[in-house]
């Protein structure tokens, strides 16, 4: 029962199920291992388990993500937050986009609102200006005015702080 696996008996498990050619039996472990090291703040070592996992539940046809006790989208989404506090912003970015690029916005716009969010903050902390702002934008237009949202609040003030730091200081009081 790997609930019960944390920690380096984790981290063995995943190193020794993929050496015996078991990448499918190390899933569930390389999560624990994961969430273990992202809580320790060992964010490079945990960024590298998000990566593995993802990277292997791509490759394997059947759906390995069915017995874990959270979603591909939820991996993603902890990939993601995990490359950005570690200082990869790129690898962040790129995994949001990823993110974005499988979702309908048209079913979950809250949740993509979120995600333009998180790459605008991502791409502007790379002092890429122009396109931050654009993700922002797309952020804004994706949730509606009303009724009254906290993803909305949380792109406008995100919106607002991204064109304070870039002196479009109009802009950002507007």
């Amino acid at each position: 029962d790997h609930a019960l696996v944390g920690g380096a008996w984790a981290a063995a498990l995943v190193h020794h199920w993929t050496a015996a050619g078991r990448s499918d039996r190390a899933i569930a472990p390389a999560l624990a291992a994961a969430v273990d090291a992202e809580l320790a703040y060992a964010l490079p070592e945990a960024q590298r388990y998000y990566d593995w996992l993802l990277a292997t539940l791509d490759v394997d046809g059947d759906d390995p993500s069915a017995d874990l006790p959270v979603s591909r989208a939820e991996i993603v989404d902890r990939a993601a937050d995990v490359a950005s506090r570690a200082g990869d912003l790129d690898r962040a970015a790129q995994l949001i986009a990823d993110a974005l690029a499988e979702l309908d916005p048209r079913q979950d716009a809250a949740r993509a609102a979120i995600l333009h969010e998180r790459r605008g903050w991502c791409l502007l902390q790379r002092r890429r200006h122009d396109d931050a702002l654009d993700a922002y934008e797309q952020a804004i237009r994706l949730v509606p005015i009303e009724p009254p949202t906290a993803a909305r609040a949380r792109v406008l003030a995100a919106s607002a702080d991204a064109l304070e730091r870039v002196d479009r200081l109009q802009q950002a009081a507007e």
